[in-house]
């Protein structure tokens, strides 16, 4: 049986959540209203995929990741401070916008 072409997850990820929208989702919804040392697309990218690694789940954790993919480093309370109700709208919103993607 012939293998279907390898797509990197990275692309595919892009086409669902590009960073335009993501930063602009980020900004609307109050999460991010500047830019700053926390990088709107970074964060959102080691929230969901951080999530899912690993048996223990800790926001140390997810900083850590978010520190690996943005090669930032970041002072605990830089990081922390971001879990807000509008990080909460924004995750929401864009899960909204993927769902209506997939589902049409």
């Amino acid at each position: 049986m012939p293998r279907s072409p390898s797509v990197p997850i990275h692309r595919t990820l892009r086409k669902f959540l590009p960073p335009s929208l993501v930063e602009a989702s980020a900004r609307a919804t109050g999460a991010f209203q500047r830019v700053r040392k926390v990088d709107a697309y970074a964060l959102v990218w080691s929230l969901i995929l951080g999530f899912s690694a690993g048996k223990v789940r800790t926001i140390a954790g997810l900083r850590r990741v978010y520190e690996r993919v943005s090669r930032t480093t970041l002072e605990e309370s830089s990081f922390y401070c971001r879990f807000t109700p509008a990080l909460v709208r924004l995750l929401r919103q864009l899960l909204d916008g993927v769902l209506q993607q997939s589902w049409g």
